[in-house]
C-alpha cells in the first residue's frame, strides 16, 4: 500500500473583517513541506474581491505522498475555482456530487493516477485532497475564493496577512482593482513596494521578489464615492448597499439563559473580547436574572444568579475558570422560557443539534476564527436576533446589536413581478446589504426594511442605472445557494442541480480534477471545456459498458440470493456428530504432496509411481509462484486418472512420462490446483496463483509488512492428526506439502534422490540453508530430525526470519522447525511450555502499548479531580495525538469515573473536523459506555460523510435497533439486504456484509413487535455464541480467528468446523465486519483472536481502534452482548481478543 501522508494548510483572516493566515504545508502535523512559489492575485471589482493562492510545494522525500490541504475561511468568503497542473498544463476543477466525487477520486488513486478533489466540511471549512506529490519534485495547486468587502468611511477594506515562517524561493503579488477612477491606498508591509498604475481599463500594482520573507499583512483602502453597487447581467442583478437606519433600542430582558459552550474547539477563541462584550453589555441593567448553562459532550453546570446594577463579577469568575475539553452537543440544553437566550458558541456542534423552541429572543456570539457561520447566523435570524461574530466587528458595535432592535428587509414593494429574489424577507441588516434577482422587468424597485412587520426605511432603486458585469448572475447563484442551505436537507437535490449549473462548492458538492477523459466517462462527470467533445465522443460510446456493468450487478444480485439460501441450509442443518469409528487406512500415495481433495485423486484406492522411462514421451517444465516469481519447489505433477506422478526440483524443474490427450494436474498447498490438456507439446511452464481458502493453518506475524503474501515472521503449524493421514511416508515426506513456505525437494532433482527440507524464502551467502532442528524444547541434528518416526508426532512448527533469530540468534537465520513428541508432552512439558512462552513473546502483538510517561504521572494521582486537571495540562503536548485521549479516556474508565471519560474521548470529533476514521473510533467507545444516544448521533455523522460505504449503512442501523428506532433499523439493513449498494461497490471490496445484515435483518424482524408484517420473510435465527470485530481504518485488514474447543482453528482460510462453527468472507479493503457463529456450541473454551496487517495510516490518524462484539444466545430472550475496543500498534500480528467458556 502507497505511503499516506497528511499534511494541513490553513488560511486563517485575521483582520476585522476575516481572519486568515499564510498558507503552511505541515506534515504528519508538526513537519512543514515546504511552500517554494506562491503569486498571490486580487482581482477587485467594487465590493467583489477575488483572490487566488498559485502554490507550488516541494516535496523533498524519496517516496511519493498523498496530501490533505485543510483551511478555514471567513465569513461570506468561499472557494470558487481549484486547478492542478498536470504535465505541465493546469487543468480546471468542475462541480460534482460530493458523494460520487469521493467515490471517483478514491478509486482513481488506487490506479495511482492523478487526481485531486475540493470538499466543504463542517462550517466554512475546506480540505483538498491531493495524489500523487512526486518523491523529489513539486505540485502546483491553485485555489480561489470570493468575498464582499466591508465598508467603513467610504472606503472598502481589503486585507491579506503574510505570516510566512520560511523564506519563499519565488513571491510574486498582483492588486487589480477594475476602476482606473479609484486609486488604492496601501498600507503595511508593502507600503513602499506596491505602486499602483493606470492604464485604459484599471489600476494594477504588481511586485516580484526571490528568496522573500513575507512576515507581515498587506492592508489596500479602495475609496468609494457611493454607498451603493448595482450591476446586471441579462435577466439578472446584483445589489450592494449600505443600508443606515434609525437605532431602535429593545426592551430590557428581565431574565436570560447564558448558553456557555465548553468544548474543545472553544479554547482557540478570544475570551478575552467576549468578556468585554459582555460586561458592557450587563452594565445596562439594574436587575437580570441570569441562568448560566455550561456545556461541552453533555451540560456540565447550570446556576442561576441575579446581576444586579451591573455587578456580574461572581459570573465572570465562572466564565474565567471554564475548562475547555470534549465535543460539542447542543442537544437537551435545559433551556427554561426566558426573555433572551445567549449562545457562545463556534456553531460547530457534533454530538447532537439545537432544538429551538419559540425562543422570544435569540443571540449568537462567537470569536473562534473557523466557525460554522451560516448555522449561527440562522438562528439569530429565525428568532429575531443578531449574529455577532467578534472577528469582525468590535466590541462597541456588537453592543449595539445586542442593545438594539435587529433592522429586518421585509420584502420588495413593485408594481411589476420580479422571481427570485434571495434573500427572501425578515433578513437581519447589518450594515451592508446584499439583494440578488432573476427575470425582473421592473425599471425601478423598492425596498422595504423595519422592525418585525413595520416599515420604518424604504429604499428606491433604478435598475436602468446599473453597471453591466458578467458577475451578476454568479453573486445572485450564491445568493440563492445560501437561501436553500438554510433548510439544506429538505433542499439537497435543489442544491446539488444548482450549485452543478453554477460552479459552485456547498455542502453536497465538491469540485475535482482527474486526470484522464476515460475517468470522466466512467462517473459521468462532465469534464472542463477543453475536453467536452472528446468527453461526448466517448459517452456515445460507453452505452456497451452500460449494460455489461448492468449485467454484472444483476449476476450479483442473484449470487445474493444464493447466499441467503445457503446461510438458512447452513442455519437448518443438523451438526451433531456421531461417534467417530476408526477404520484402517488404506494405502496411501508415496508421492509426498499430492493433494487430499477426492476431485483430483481418490487416494483411498490409488497408488502413485515415480517410475520415469526416458523412452516414453515426455513433458518438462518450471513451476513458478505468482506472488514473486520464484522457482516452486515439491509441487505434484501426476496425470489425472492414473498413477504416473513426480515433483519439481529445487528450481521448480520437473520431468513426467505424458502423452497427448492425457491431463497434466499440479497441486501444492495453499496454491490453486491446475489442470492442462496435452497436444503436442513437450514443454508446459505454468505460474501457479495462491489460493487462501485452502489454507488450514494460523500464520503469525510479528512485525509491519503490508500482504499475506510476504509476512515476514510466522509460526505455522500441523497437528498429529495431519500426520496420522500419510501412515506410509517417511518423517520429512509427511511434512512435504503440508506446511506452506517449507520445501521438501530431492537433491538431484530425480525421484528416488536424498530429501532436502528448507524454509522457502531462505537463501544465504555461503550456501547454507539448513534449518534448526528443536524436539520437545531441544536442539537435535539434522540426522536425528530425520530419524523420527511420525507415530511419535504430537504437532510440527515452523518459525522463520525475525520469530527466528529473535529466539535463537544468527543461528536461527534459515528458519526452526519446531516439533512435540508424544513423550514429550507428558515429560518434558516444562521446557516445551518455557519455549512456548518464547515464541508467543516474539510473535504475538498485544493491543496498543500505552505512553508510559503521561500515564505514569496520572496513576500518581489519588484525586480524581487532580488527575483531570493534569490530564488538561498534559494535553498541550499531545493534543495531535489520537492515542492520548483514548488513552487518558482509558485511564478514567480504570477509575470508574465515565464522566471524564466520556468527556475526554469525545475530543476525537473535535481534533480533526469531519475525519470518519476518528468518529469511527468515538462511536465504539461509546458503544462500550453504552451511550447509544450519542452512538446514533456519531454514527449519522459518518453515514452523511460516507454514504457510499454500506457499513455506514449498517452501523446506523445497529445503533438505530439499540434506542428502540426499529423501524429506521429495518429500512437501513435491507438497503444493504436487498443489494442496494451494489453499484457503488463496483470493485466488490466489501462483498460478505450482505450476509452478516442478513443475519442481523432476520434477528431485528424476529424480536421487533414493530416489525410483526415482516417475519414471514425471514428465519428465527438463534445461536449460541456469535462474534463480531469491526475496525475504523479503510486500507486495512484483519481477520478473525477462532478456536474451538477441539482445537480447530477457524479463519479466512477454514471458514467452517465439523461441529456447525463458521466464519464470514474477509474483509481486506478496511472496516469489517467479520463474523463467527455455532448455533449449538461445544462445552470448553472459545479463543477469540484477530490477525492484523499493518497500514500506514494509523501514523498519520492514530492506532487502529478494533470493535469486538461478542453474543451470547444471539437471537434469544436471554441474549447478552459485550463490546471490547482494542488498539493496534503499528505493528502485525495475533491480538488475544477473548475467551468464552461454554
Amino acid at each position: 500500500m502507497k505511503n499516506l501522508i497528511q499534511f494541513f494548510v490553513m488560511f486563517i483572516f485575521i483582520s476585522n473583517a476575516y481572519s486568515q493566515t499564510s498558507p503552511q504545508l505541515k506534515i504528519n502535523g508538526d513537519k512543514q513541506l515546504k511552500l517554494s512559489m506562491l503569486k498571490v492575485t486580487a482581482d477587485i471589482s467594487n465590493q467583489y474581491a477575488k483572490v487566488t493562492y498559485d502554490m507550488t510545494f516541494y516535496n523533498g522525500k524519496n517516496r511519493i505522498l498523498e496530501g490533505e490541504l485543510a483551511f478555514p475561511l471567513g465569513q461570506g468568503q468561499t472557494v470558487s475555482h481549484l486547478s492542478m497542473d498536470l504535465n505541465g498544463i493546469l487543468r480546471d476543477a468542475v462541480v460534482v456530487e460530493k458523494e460520487l466525487g469521493r467515490v471517483a477520486y478514491e478509486n482513481t488513486i488506487k490506479q495511482r493516477i492523478d487526481p485531486v478533489l475540493l470538499e466543504k466540511t463542517k462550517g466554512n471549512n475546506y480540505k483538498v485532497r491531493v495524489y500523487p506529490i512526486p518523491a523529489k519534485g513539486y505540485k502546483r495547486i491553485v485555489i480561489s475564493y470570493e468575498q464582499n468587502l466591508s465598508v467603513l468611511d467610504n472606503n472598502y477594506l481589503f486585507e491579506i496577512p503574510f505570516d510566512f515562517k520560511n523564506r519563499l524561493d519565488d513571491f510574486e503579488l498582483e492588486i487589480i482593482q477594475n476602476s482606473k477612477e479609484i486609486m488604492p491606498i496601501v498600507d503595511g508591509l508593502f507600503q513602499n513596494n506596491l505602486k499602483f498604475k493606470r492604464n485604459s481599463k484599471n489600476v494594477i500594482a504588481q511586485f516580484k521578489a526571490k528568496d522573500f520573507s513575507a512576515n507581515n499583512s498587506l492592508k489596500i483602502k479602495f475609496p468609494t464615492n457611493s454607498n451603493v453597487s448595482l450591476i446586471v447581467e441579462d435577466d439578472h442583478f446584483f445589489l450592494n448597499k449600505n443600508i443606515q437606519a434609525k437605532s431602535r433600542l429593545k426592551e430590557n430582558p428581565e431574565s436570560i439563559v447564558l448558553l456557555w459552550d465548553a468544548s474543545y474547539s472553544m479554547q482557540y477563541k478570544n475570551l478575552e473580547k467576549e468578556l468585554e462584550l459582555l460586561d458592557l453589555y450587563f452594565s445596562e441593567f439594574e436587575n437580570v436574572k441570569v441562568e448560566l448553562i455550561a456545556f461541552s459532550n453533555s451540560v456540565l453546570q447550570v446556576e442561576k444568579m441575579i446581576i444586579k446594577d451591573g455587578n456580574w463579577s461572581y459570573l465572570r469568575n465562572k466564565l474565567e475558570n471554564v475548562d475547555y475539553d470534549g465535543g460539542t452537543s447542543y442537544q437537551k440544553l435545559p433551556i427554561s422560557n426566558v426573555d433572551e437566550v445567549i449562545l457562545v458558541s463556534d456553531g460547530m456542534h457534533n454530538l447532537g443539534n439545537l432544538n429551538p423552541k419559540n425562543f422570544k429572543r435569540f443571540y449568537a456570539i462567537n470569536s473562534v476564527k473557523s466557525a460554522n457561520h451560516e448555522l449561527l447566523e440562522a438562528y439569530s435570524n429565525k428568532f429575531g436576533g443578531n449574529y455577532i461574530n467578534l472577528n469582525r466587528d468590535t466590541v462597541i458595535l456588537s453592543l449595539e446589536k445586542l442593545r438594539n432592535e435587529s433592522l429586518q428587509f421585509l420584502g420588495i414593494k413593485s408594481n411589476n413581478r420580479i422571481f427570485e429574489v434571495y434573500p427572501k424577507n425578515n433578513e437581519v441588516v447589518n450594515g451592508n446589504f446584499s439583494l440578488g434577482g432573476k427575470h425582473f422587468n421592473a425599471n425601478k424597485v423598492e425596498l422595504l426594511f423595519g422592525y418585525k412587520d413595520e416599515v420604518v426605511k424604504t429604499i428606491k432603486i433604478d435598475m436602468q442605472t446599473g453597471v453591466k458585469s458578467n458577475l451578476a448572475k454568479r453573486l445572485w447563484a450564491k445568493q440563492k445557494l445560501k437561501y436553500l442551505e438554510k433548510s439544506a436537507k429538505e433542499n439537497k437535490e435543489k442544491i446539488i442541480g444548482h450549485s452543478k449549473d453554477n460552479h459552485l462548492i456547498s455542502q453536497y458538492t465538491s469540485m475535482i480534477v482527474l486526470d484522464r477523459i476515460s475517468d470522466y466517462v466512467r462517473y459521468k462527470i462532465e469534464p472542463p471545456i477543453e475536453l467536452m467533445d472528446d468527453y461526448k465522443r466517448l459517452l456515445s460510446n460507453s452505452k456497451r459498458q452500460e449494460v455489461s456493468r448492468a449485467k454484472i450487478i444483476e449476476r450479483r444480485l442473484e449470487s445474493l440470493k444464493e447466499d441467503y439460501e445457503d446461510l438458512i441450509e447452513w442455519y437448518t442443518k443438523d451438526f451433531n456428530l456421531k461417534p467417530k469409528i476408526k477404520v484402517k487406512p488404506e494405502i496411501k500415495p508415496t508421492i509426498s504432496n499430492v493433494p487430499t481433495s477426492t476431485n483430483l485423486v481418490n487416494q483411498s484406492t490409488a497408488s502413485v509411481s515415480r517410475e520415469f522411462d526416458s523412452l516414453q514421451p515426455t513433458i518438462s517444465g518450471i513451476i513458478t509462484a505468482s506472488s514473486d516469481g520464484l522457482p516452486l519447489p515439491g509441487v505434484n505433477v501426476y496425470i489425472k486418472g492414473s498413477t504416473r506422478g513426480t515433483q519439481t526440483d529445487f528450481d521448480g524443474k520437473y520431468t513426467i512420462n505424458a502423452e497427448r490427450g492425457e491431463t497434466l494436474v499440479f497441486s501444492f498447498v495453499s496454491m490453486q490446483t491446475e489442470e492442462i490438456v496435452l497436444n503436442n507439446q513437450q514443454n508446459v511452464d505454468l505460474v501457479m496463483k495462491d489460493n487462501t481458502s485452502s489454507l488450514d493453518e494460523v500464520v503469525i506475524t510479528g512485525y509491519a509488512t503490508t500482504t499475506r503474501a510476504k509476512s515476514s515472521v510466522s509460526s505455522v503449524r500441523i497437528s498429529s492428526e495431519q500426520i496420522e493421514n500419510r501412515p506410509n511416508a517417511s518423517f520429512v515426506q509427511t511434512l512435504s506439502g503440508q506446511v506452506p513456505g517449507l520445501n521438501i525437494t530431492t537433491a538431484s532433482g530425480n525421484p528416488g534422490g536424498n530429501s532436502i527440507v528448507q524454509i522457502r524464502g531462505v537463501s544465504s551467502i555461503n550456501g547454507n540453508t539448513n534449518p534448526l532442528f528443536v524436539v520437545d524444547g531441544v536442539l537435535i541434528s539434522e540426522n536425528e530430525f530425520r530419524n523420527l518416526n511420525p507415530k511419535d508426532i504430537a504437532e510440527v512448527s515452523v518459525l522463520k526470519d525475525a520469530g527466528a533469530t529473535a529466539i535463537y540468534g544468527n543461528r536461527g537465520a534459515n528458519g526452526v522447525i519446531v516439533i512435540k513428541t508424544m513423550e514429550g508432552l507428558e515429560n518434558r512439558s516444562e521446557l516445551i511450555k518455557e519455549l512456548d512462552s518464547k515464541i508467543e513473546e516474539h510473535t504475538t502483538l498485544q493491543s496498543w502499548k500505552k505512553n508510559a510517561s503521561y500515564l505514569a504521572l496520572l496513576n500518581e494521582q489519588v484525586d480524581i479531580d487532580k488527575a483531570y486537571k493534569l490530564y488538561l495540562e498534559l494535553r498541550e503536548k499531545y493534543h495531535n495525538t489520537p492515542s492520548f485521549f483514548l488513552d487518558v479516556a482509558e485511564f478514567f474508565e480504570s477509575r470508574n469515573n465515565y464522566r471524564y471519560a466520556l468527556r475526554v474521548v469525545s475530543n476525537l470529533i473535535e481534533i480533526e473536523i469531519d475525519n470518519h476514521e476518528l468518529i469511527r473510533a468515538l462511536a465504539y467507545k461509546l458503544e462500550q459506555y453504552k451511550e447509544y444516544d450519542l452512538v446514533v448521533h456519531v454514527y449519522e455523522e459518518v453515514l452523511n460523510l460516507r454514504p457510499e460505504e454500506p457499513q455506514s449503512v449498517r452501523d446506523l442501523a445497529l445503533a438505530y435497533i439499540e434506542i428502540g428506532e426499529d423501524e429506521k433499523a429495518y429500512k437501513l439493513l435491507n438497503k444493504i439486504v436487498e443489494g442496494d449498494l451494489l453499484e457503488k461497490d463496483e470493485a466488490s471490496n466489501y462483498y460478505g456484509i450482505e450476509q452478516i445484515a442478513y443475519i442481523e435483518l432476520s434477528n431485528l424482524v424476529s424480536n421487533s413487535k414493530k416489525l410483526k408484517k415482516y417475519k414471514k420473510d425471514f428465519i428465527d435465527v438463534e445461536v449460541d455464541i456469535r462474534v463480531v470485530i469491526d475496525w475504523n481504518h479503510a486500507n486495512t485488514d484483519l481477520d478473525l480467528h477462532i478456536k474451538n474447543p477441539a482445537g480447530e482453528d477457524l479463519y479466512y482460510g477454514k471458514t467452517t468446523s465439523r461441529f456447525g462453527g463458521i466464519i464470514s468472507d474477509d474483509m481486506t479493503e478496511g472496516y469489517g465486519p467479520e463474523t463467527f457463529k455455532i448455533k449449538n456450541a461445544q462445552k470448553g473454551n472459545y479463543k477469540i483472536s484477530v490477525k492484523y496487517f499493518s497500514s500506514s495510516v494509523q501514523k498519520i490518524i492514530g492506532p487502529t481502534s478494533l470493535k469486538v462484539t461478542v453474543f451470547r444466545n444471539f437471537g434469544k430472550s436471554n441474549q447478552t452482548k459485550e463490546i471490547k475496543v482494542l488498539r493496534l500498534t503499528d505493528e502485525e500480528g495475533i491480538i488475544k481478543a477473548d475467551t468464552l467458556v461454554i
